[in-house]
């Protein structure tokens, strides 16, 4: 008999995960203009009416929420899954969020850094790149590559 081996969902956090779910929250629905957008990172208006485009400017509109229904990007499922151009994409507008830890450490309390281009979460000083967040702020610290919480307010 084939053995098969799970690799998606098997660890305590997840990035792009709402991490509270008894909390207020909230979750708006768009149409992804980006080939790609992988879960858990820093999302922008579109160009379209429902349009979302990954990547972010200081003020996040939302991030790309996890969504356990989506189907594995490759067979066999090494655990990654993307929405793609066209599809609907769930954007975090409010609440707390896991996020991925990348280019320096997170601290808690401390403003979150949103790469302008690919999304993705970043701490310590703004890098090239990068952006300040106004709106996003570590409710843990962490290392770069580890999971933490992290709280998204909609800012008019």
């Amino acid at each position: 008999m084939t053995i098969q081996v799970f690799k998606m969902y098997t660890a305590n956090a997840y990035e792009g995960q709402q991490a509270f779910g008894s909390e207020p929250h909230v979750v708006v629905s768009g149409i992804s203009e980006s080939d790609k957008i992988s879960f858990g990172k820093a999302v922008q208006m579109g160009v379209g009416a429902d349009g979302i485009l990954l990547g972010s400017k200081a003020n996040v509109f939302g991030f790309a929420l996890r969504e356990i229904n989506m189907e594995a990007t490759n067979r066999p499922s090494d655990g990654e899954t993307d929405y793609v151009k066209g599809f609907s994409v769930s954007v975090f507008r409010q609440g707390t969020i896991n996020v991925l830890v990348t280019k320096a450490a997170a601290v808690k309390g401390v403003g979150a850094n949103v790469n302008t281009n690919t999304g993705a979460i970043e701490g310590g000083a703004v890098a090239s790149g990068s952006a300040a967040c106004k709106n996003v702020m570590f409710l843990e610290s962490g290392a770069v590559g580890d999971i933490v919480k992290a709280r998204i307010d909609i800012v008019l």
